[in-house]
């Protein structure tokens, strides 16, 4: 498999901290090692560990790229900005809801095999093998208040992992969202109300998600909003 291409993919870079669940004999660290990230592999195997450490130092990347023999699903994850994956579907499954309560943006790859009916933000296929990518998705649904120069709205978001939509409400009744798009904690969606196209763009940080909206040819204006409840 060519892993500089899925690293390259994954946009695996030195500010990076990527986790392989499931490491075998390390290539797959010691690959993003060399492009400057810090790497780990949990590896239920002791030999493949050994290994993989002695592949590593002979790459000169030992002090990047580490490994340790234990239970993948055991793996503390925290601080992890990438996470790699060549596991059978039960096991991806199993892990599936604690990789959804990573932060948003975190990005998840997979060789071979997806997580049902999650989705994947992007797949390829690398020689003959399909790799799957993933940003965790903002958990956004619920019903919001958008405040901005001169208009305050209601508005329901709904979700589906990244599948992202809503309505705004209204006295005169629901009008559904175009072109609603969710990617980590990067949100947009169009809101048509009295003929009037607004395009909202943010950013979802805990329970506020801020960003500008604009119309026509209006200059751009910042917004807010905060759930309901």
């Amino acid at each position: 498999l060519e892993f500089r291409r899925v690293l390259f993919r994954s946009e695996v870079g030195p500010n990076d901290r990527v986790i392989d669940l499931g490491s075998g004999d390390g290539r797959m660290v010691i690959a993003a090692a060399k492009r400057g990230a810090r790497a780990h592999g949990v590896e239920f195997n002791p030999q493949m560990v050994e290994l993989s450490k002695k592949n590593a130092a002979a790459a000169g990347v030992a002090e990047r790229a580490t490994f340790q023999q234990g239970d993948l699903f055991a793996a503390n994850l925290s601080g992890v900005t990438v996470v790699m994956l060549y596991l059978l579907p039960e096991m991806n499954l199993r892990l599936r809801p604690k990789f959804l309560d990573l932060p948003p943006g975190t990005r998840i790859v997979a060789h071979a095999f997806g997580m049902a009916d999650w989705r994947p933000d992007e797949s390829e296929m690398v020689e003959a093998e399909r790799v799957f990518f993933w940003r965790v998705p903002a958990k956004v649904a619920g019903n919001w208040v958008i405040t901005q120069p001169g208009r305050t709205l209601d508005v329901t978001l709904t979700q589906d992992f990244q599948k992202l939509g809503g309505t705004l409400n209204a006295d005169a009744g629901s009008v559904d969202l175009l072109e609603p798009k969710l990617s980590g904690n990067a949100i947009s969606f169009v809101i048509e109300d009295a003929g009037v196209k607004w395009r909202y763009s943010g950013q979802v940080s805990g329970k506020t998600i801020a960003g500008t909206a604009s119309a026509n040819h209006r200059s751009p204006v910042r917004w807010r909003a905060r759930p309901t409840q």
